[in-house]
């Protein structure tokens, strides 16, 4: 842990982190703090060292989501300061409209299923009579509804989500989501110098590699790892991306394709379905792909 250690204090929330209030640091901190105090160390005292400001910025600057603000909250409650905690929270949701308002940002959002249950817990303990209060039993009837058969609790409300997803599968990306959510990338250099680029294709899954043609492709591709970059574009994809292969580090990028419609016993029916409509638009974006991020006269692709 002593590399989170910057002269003594802690050093997160430094240098070049994400644009993203979990990359930036703040009050939400105090939680992480209010544990890490009760170690050992140099990391223990720099958390000890850091709280009294965490605890100045808690109460002074009311975050503008309500995740990390509640995570404020709760290093509060864990320091026992229960009293002070309080002007955080009617300040939370003041700036929400209440319980029934209280959204992932002042500026909208969903209902998350985690902000609403902090909320919960933290007016709980401020106020013994919260839960006796109608705003909020009906938010923890809110939350006890989301659970489903199984015993879990969605991050939003199926109805929010199905929405949100129906939003990006509808959208001009969501092909382009989709190829990136499913190919697999072996190597942290993607692509070498002075390396030719070759683009095998087949219609049928290649890996793991099953049955011999696929074998044949993989052996082919290791042979020739050490002097060609070589991309696979193979019908594999379904649902849910397929996990990593021992033979993977064969190929620089591995790009799976789905859709094969059924094809009849003739050999032309069969020729069209294995050369299908997502397999040719796939390969027409990697031959564009692979051009324009590496102007190189050496890209082919190769169908076998």
């Amino acid at each position: 842990l002593d590399r989170y250690l910057d002269g003594g204090q802690l050093r997160v929330g430094r240098g070049a982190l994400p644009p993203r209030w979990s990359g930036q640091g703040g009050p939400f901190l105090l939680k992480a703090c209010a544990y890490l105090r009760h170690g050992e160390g140099a990391v223990a005292r720099a958390a000890q060292a850091a709280i009294p400001e965490l605890v100045d910025q808690a109460l002074a600057c009311p975050h503008r989501e309500a995740h990390p603000q509640l995570y404020a909250i709760e290093g509060l409650l864990l320091l026992g300061e229960f009293d002070p905690a309080q002007r955080p929270l009617q300040a939370l949701l003041g700036a929400h409209g209440g319980p029934a308002g209280l959204r992932e940002s002042i500026d909208g959002g969903g209902r998350r299923s985690d902000v609403l249950a902090q909320a919960l817990r933290a007016a709980l303990l401020l106020d013994a009579d919260a839960a006796r209060q109608s705003t909020w039993r009906t938010l923890a009837l809110e939350l006890a509804q989301r659970v489903d058969a199984r015993g879990r609790l969605p991050f939003v409300p199926k109805a929010e989500h199905r929405a949100a997803r129906q939003r990006l599968l509808d959208s001009p990306v969501a092909k382009s989501i989709r190829y990136v959510h499913h190919q697999r990338r072996p190597h942290p250099q993607r692509w070498r110098d002075a390396r030719p680029r070759v683009l095998l294709v087949s219609p049928f899954s290649v890996l793991p590699p099953a049955h011999g043609g696929a074998r044949r492709i993989v052996e082919l591709a290791r042979a020739s790892a050490d002097h060609l970059d070589v991309l696979l574009l193979h019908d594999e994809a379904g649902a849910t991306p397929r996990a990593a292969t021992p033979d993977d580090p064969c190929f620089r990028a591995i790009h799976p394709v789905g859709g094969r419609p059924d094809s009849g016993d003739d050999w032309q029916s069969r020729w069209a379905a294995h050369a299908h409509a997502a397999l040719r638009a796939e390969l027409d974006r990697l031959i564009e792909l692979t051009v324009s991020v590496r102007a190189t006269p050496y890209s082919q692709p190769l169908l076998l």
